[in-house]
């Protein structure tokens, strides 16, 4: 896993636009990968942050495989985010990167909270409130 982590990482690094293709290879397996392997996925994130990337870069990670990973297994990684964003704040400004899908109303309201998008949070409730009546 350690050797897989590392290439991914590294071609993650490597991706100035999308169509590098190196960029675009990575992309996509990190992308099949968030269904069926998502803690290589969070170690991923976690290691190309640490190497304290562009913000091009670090746009691509929270657009790409940090919002599909939230997709595929928010629930079962929200409380790992909340408490890595305590102390990594370059995480925390992924997360308004995430473009909402079907992520659940609990796990994107916590999302919201952590990236500071305290508008969204107010339309959530707004439209939770319009499904109860």
């Amino acid at each position: 896993m350690d050797e897989l982590v590392q290439e991914l990482v590294n071609g993650i690094l490597r991706c100035t636009d999308r169509s590098n293709e190196l960029c675009s290879e990575t992309l996509i397996r990190l992308a099949y990968l968030s269904a069926d392997e998502p803690e290589i996925v969070w170690q991923v994130i976690l290691q190309v942050i640490d190497r304290r990337p562009s913000d091009e870069v670090l746009g691509m990670l929270g657009a790409g495989p940090l919002e599909d990973l939230m997709w595929n297994h928010g629930r079962e990684f929200i409380d790992r985010v909340e408490q890595e964003t305590a102390t990594n704040h370059k995480l925390r400004g992924l997360l308004s990167g995430i473009y909402r899908g079907e992520i659940d109303d609990e796990t994107w309201a916590r999302i919201v909270r952590l990236s500071g998008r305290e508008r969204e949070m107010y339309k959530l409730s707004e439209r939770s409130h319009q499904k109860a009546q």
